[in-house]
Protein backbone atom coordinates (compact mmCIF):
# COMPACT_ATOMS: atom_id res chain seq x y z
CA UNK A 1 0.00 0.00 0.00
CA UNK A 2 2.63 2.55 0.98
CA UNK A 3 4.40 1.90 -2.53
CA UNK A 4 1.55 2.77 -4.28
CA UNK A 5 1.01 5.72 -2.11
CA UNK A 6 4.53 7.50 -2.62
CA UNK A 7 4.09 6.18 -6.71
CA UNK A 8 0.75 8.20 -6.64
CA UNK A 9 2.52 11.38 -4.85
CA UNK A 10 4.89 11.17 -7.18
CA UNK A 11 2.61 11.32 -9.81
CA UNK A 12 0.57 14.68 -8.57
CA UNK A 13 3.94 16.31 -7.39
CA UNK A 14 5.05 15.54 -11.06
CA UNK A 15 2.57 18.15 -12.01
CA UNK A 16 4.99 21.01 -10.63
CA UNK A 17 7.73 19.78 -11.69
CA UNK A 18 6.92 19.43 -15.19
CA UNK A 19 4.79 22.45 -15.31
CA UNK A 20 5.90 24.97 -13.26
CA UNK A 21 8.73 27.23 -11.78
CA UNK A 22 9.66 27.97 -8.33
CA UNK A 23 12.09 29.46 -5.78
CA UNK A 24 16.04 28.41 -5.74
CA UNK A 25 15.61 27.33 -2.15
CA UNK A 26 12.63 26.30 -0.23
CA UNK A 27 10.96 28.50 1.49
CA UNK A 28 8.45 27.91 4.65
CA UNK A 29 5.31 30.09 5.84
CA UNK A 30 3.51 30.26 9.05
CA UNK A 31 0.49 31.88 9.19
CA UNK A 32 -1.48 33.82 11.68
CA UNK A 33 -5.18 32.00 11.47
CA UNK A 34 -6.04 33.50 15.62
CA UNK A 35 -6.29 30.00 17.00
CA UNK A 36 -4.53 26.96 15.82
CA UNK A 37 -1.47 27.39 13.08
CA UNK A 38 -1.13 26.73 9.65
CA UNK A 39 2.18 26.68 7.05
CA UNK A 40 3.02 26.40 3.60
CA UNK A 41 6.20 25.07 2.57
CA UNK A 42 7.48 25.88 -1.09
CA UNK A 43 9.77 23.38 -2.69
CA UNK A 44 12.66 24.31 -6.04
CA UNK A 45 10.21 23.44 -8.53
CA UNK A 46 7.21 25.00 -7.15
CA UNK A 47 5.95 21.64 -5.10
CA UNK A 48 3.82 23.25 -2.18
CA UNK A 49 2.50 21.40 0.87
CA UNK A 50 0.79 23.04 3.14
CA UNK A 51 -0.30 21.63 7.18
CA UNK A 52 -3.09 22.66 8.54
CA UNK A 53 -5.55 25.55 8.06
CA UNK A 54 -6.61 26.64 11.17
CA UNK A 55 -10.25 26.79 12.02
CA UNK A 56 -11.67 29.56 9.87
CA UNK A 57 -11.23 31.33 6.39
CA UNK A 58 -8.58 33.88 8.01
CA UNK A 59 -5.29 31.63 6.25
CA UNK A 60 -6.54 32.97 3.44
CA UNK A 61 -4.77 36.65 3.40
CA UNK A 62 -1.54 34.36 4.42
CA UNK A 63 -2.45 32.17 1.00
CA UNK A 64 -2.56 35.19 -0.97
CA UNK A 65 0.59 36.80 0.11
CA UNK A 66 2.61 33.66 -0.08
CA UNK A 67 1.09 31.48 -3.30
CA UNK A 68 3.37 32.48 -6.62
CA UNK A 69 0.73 35.60 -8.63
CA UNK A 70 -1.96 33.39 -10.53
CA UNK A 71 -1.07 30.10 -8.54
CA UNK A 72 -4.04 28.40 -7.04
CA UNK A 73 -2.60 25.13 -7.29
CA UNK A 74 -1.56 23.20 -3.67
CA UNK A 75 0.13 19.76 -4.52
CA UNK A 76 -0.22 18.33 -1.04
CA UNK A 77 -2.43 18.98 2.32
CA UNK A 78 -1.80 17.69 5.70
CA UNK A 79 -4.49 17.51 8.21
CA UNK A 80 -2.37 17.22 11.74
CA UNK A 81 -5.28 15.89 12.79
CA UNK A 82 -8.90 16.17 12.86
CA UNK A 83 -9.98 19.19 15.16
CA UNK A 84 -11.41 22.11 13.85
CA UNK A 85 -8.37 24.31 14.80
CA UNK A 86 -6.40 22.21 12.15
CA UNK A 87 -8.68 21.62 9.24
CA UNK A 88 -11.90 24.22 9.64
CA UNK A 89 -9.81 26.67 7.38
CA UNK A 90 -9.97 24.19 4.53
CA UNK A 91 -13.04 24.45 3.37
CA UNK A 92 -12.70 27.83 2.28
CA UNK A 93 -9.32 26.87 0.76
CA UNK A 94 -11.05 24.25 -1.60
CA UNK A 95 -13.09 27.19 -2.61
CA UNK A 96 -10.42 28.96 -3.85
CA UNK A 97 -7.43 26.54 -4.60
CA UNK A 98 -7.16 23.02 -6.06
CA UNK A 99 -5.18 20.31 -3.86
CA UNK A 100 -3.91 17.46 -5.02
CA UNK A 101 -4.24 15.71 -2.15
CA UNK A 102 -4.63 15.35 1.49
CA UNK A 103 -3.12 13.16 3.94
CA UNK A 104 -4.34 12.64 7.90
CA UNK A 105 -3.82 10.28 10.56
CA UNK A 106 -7.02 8.26 9.99
CA UNK A 107 -8.51 9.41 12.98
CA UNK A 108 -12.37 9.75 12.27
CA UNK A 109 -14.74 11.18 15.03
CA UNK A 110 -15.08 12.33 18.52
CA UNK A 111 -14.70 15.22 20.70
CA UNK A 112 -13.31 18.65 18.53
CA UNK A 113 -14.07 17.24 15.21
CA UNK A 114 -17.59 18.67 14.53
CA UNK A 115 -17.13 19.19 10.54
CA UNK A 116 -14.82 16.64 10.00
CA UNK A 117 -16.95 14.40 8.15
CA UNK A 118 -18.29 17.13 6.03
CA UNK A 119 -14.71 18.10 4.64
CA UNK A 120 -14.03 14.24 4.16
CA UNK A 121 -17.14 14.31 1.93
CA UNK A 122 -16.43 17.62 0.03
CA UNK A 123 -12.61 16.33 -0.42
CA UNK A 124 -13.50 12.93 -1.51
CA UNK A 125 -16.58 14.52 -3.78
CA UNK A 126 -13.88 16.64 -5.75
CA UNK A 127 -12.20 13.53 -5.99
CA UNK A 128 -9.59 14.28 -4.18
CA UNK A 129 -7.33 11.32 -2.75
CA UNK A 130 -7.65 11.41 1.09
CA UNK A 131 -5.01 9.08 2.05
CA UNK A 132 -3.67 8.05 5.80
CA UNK A 133 0.05 8.19 6.64
CA UNK A 134 1.57 7.59 9.90
CA UNK A 135 5.00 6.81 11.23
CA UNK A 136 7.95 5.80 9.54
CA UNK A 137 5.98 7.07 5.93
CA UNK A 138 8.22 8.78 3.69
CA UNK A 139 7.41 11.02 0.75
CA UNK A 140 10.32 11.39 -1.48
CA UNK A 141 10.66 14.32 -4.83
CA UNK A 142 14.09 15.08 -6.48
CA UNK A 143 16.35 16.41 -3.22
CA UNK A 144 14.29 16.81 -1.13
CA UNK A 145 12.19 14.38 1.67
CA UNK A 146 9.34 14.63 3.80
CA UNK A 147 9.38 12.12 6.35
CA UNK A 148 6.28 11.40 9.43
CA UNK A 149 7.65 10.46 12.13
CA UNK A 150 4.79 10.17 14.21
CA UNK A 151 2.06 9.05 15.15
CA UNK A 152 3.25 5.39 15.54
CA UNK A 153 0.34 2.46 15.81
CA UNK A 154 0.09 2.88 19.60
CA UNK A 155 -0.48 7.18 19.33
CA UNK A 156 -2.60 6.37 16.56
CA UNK A 157 -4.86 4.53 18.74
CA UNK A 158 -4.72 7.11 21.93
CA UNK A 159 -7.50 8.46 23.28
CA UNK A 160 -5.01 12.09 23.96
CA UNK A 161 -5.56 13.98 20.73
CA UNK A 162 -1.68 15.14 21.44
CA UNK A 163 -0.48 12.10 20.84
CA UNK A 164 -2.23 11.20 17.57
CA UNK A 165 -0.79 14.49 15.86
CA UNK A 166 1.14 13.82 12.36
CA UNK A 167 4.93 14.89 12.43
CA UNK A 168 6.71 15.62 10.17
CA UNK A 169 10.44 16.49 9.40
CA UNK A 170 10.94 18.04 6.47
CA UNK A 171 14.36 17.80 5.03
CA UNK A 172 16.08 20.03 1.89
CA UNK A 173 19.55 20.26 0.71
CA UNK A 174 19.46 23.80 2.81
CA UNK A 175 16.97 23.95 5.35
CA UNK A 176 15.43 20.68 8.04
CA UNK A 177 11.84 21.82 9.48
CA UNK A 178 10.05 19.90 12.12
CA UNK A 179 6.97 20.58 12.34
CA UNK A 180 4.96 19.37 15.33
CA UNK A 181 1.44 20.00 15.02
CA UNK A 182 -0.10 19.67 18.38
CA UNK A 183 1.92 16.86 19.81
CA UNK A 184 3.37 17.27 23.04
CA UNK A 185 5.38 15.76 26.23
CA UNK A 186 4.76 12.20 24.69
CA UNK A 187 5.21 12.15 21.57
CA UNK A 188 8.60 14.38 22.13
CA UNK A 189 9.18 11.58 24.94
CA UNK A 190 8.74 9.05 22.34
CA UNK A 191 10.71 10.55 19.35
CA UNK A 192 13.49 10.92 22.13
CA UNK A 193 13.69 7.39 22.04
CA UNK A 194 14.16 6.74 18.67
CA UNK A 195 16.92 6.73 16.03
CA UNK A 196 15.77 9.07 14.26
CA UNK A 197 17.70 12.41 13.64
CA UNK A 198 15.90 15.22 14.89
CA UNK A 199 18.46 18.13 14.00
CA UNK A 200 16.30 21.08 12.18
CA UNK A 201 17.15 24.57 11.22
CA UNK A 202 13.82 25.21 12.01
CA UNK A 203 11.33 23.86 14.77
CA UNK A 204 7.23 24.61 15.26
CA UNK A 205 6.46 23.61 18.68
CA UNK A 206 3.64 21.75 19.42
CA UNK A 207 1.27 21.88 22.63
CA UNK A 208 3.16 23.53 25.94
CA UNK A 209 5.01 20.15 27.37
CA UNK A 210 4.76 19.61 30.86
CA UNK A 211 8.50 19.06 32.33
CA UNK A 212 11.32 21.48 32.22
CA UNK A 213 13.71 19.04 31.55
CA UNK A 214 12.10 16.78 28.80
CA UNK A 215 11.56 19.97 26.61
CA UNK A 216 15.12 21.18 27.34
CA UNK A 217 16.03 17.63 26.39
CA UNK A 218 14.14 17.96 23.10
CA UNK A 219 15.58 21.30 22.35
CA UNK A 220 18.97 19.99 22.84
CA UNK A 221 18.38 17.04 20.20
CA UNK A 222 16.98 19.79 17.73
CA UNK A 223 18.72 22.31 18.11
CA UNK A 224 16.88 24.66 16.25
CA UNK A 225 18.02 28.35 14.92
CA UNK A 226 14.43 29.26 15.04
CA UNK A 227 11.64 28.17 16.99
CA UNK A 228 7.80 29.14 15.96
CA UNK A 229 4.53 28.97 18.21
CA UNK A 230 1.80 30.82 16.74
CA UNK A 231 2.82 33.67 14.73
CA UNK A 232 0.95 37.27 14.38
CA UNK A 233 1.07 37.76 10.91
CA UNK A 234 2.60 36.03 7.80
CA UNK A 235 5.97 34.44 9.13
CA UNK A 236 8.00 33.44 6.30
CA UNK A 237 11.90 31.90 6.38
CA UNK A 238 14.37 30.20 3.97
CA UNK A 239 18.09 29.41 3.91
CA UNK A 240 20.38 32.11 1.92
CA UNK A 241 24.07 30.69 1.66
CA UNK A 242 23.78 29.10 4.53
CA UNK A 243 22.23 31.62 6.58
CA UNK A 244 18.66 31.66 7.70
CA UNK A 245 16.61 34.59 6.49
CA UNK A 246 13.48 35.70 8.59
CA UNK A 247 10.87 37.63 7.18
CA UNK A 248 7.75 39.26 9.10
CA UNK A 249 4.80 40.50 7.33
CA UNK A 250 1.52 41.65 8.20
Amino acid sequence: MIGFLLIALDALVGRSILFSRGPSAAHIYFFDTGKGDSELIIFPGNIKLMIDAGPSDAVLAGLARAMPFGDTYIDLAIVSDPESDRFGGYDSVLDHYQIGAFLYNGRDGGPGTAGWEDLAHTITGKHIPLLTLGGGDTITFAENEIDFLSPDEDFAKSAAVSDTALVELVKTPALHALLMGTAAANSENYLLGTKYDLSANILKVGHATAGNALRAAFLKAVNPKMTVTEPSGTLEAYVNEGKLEIIHGN
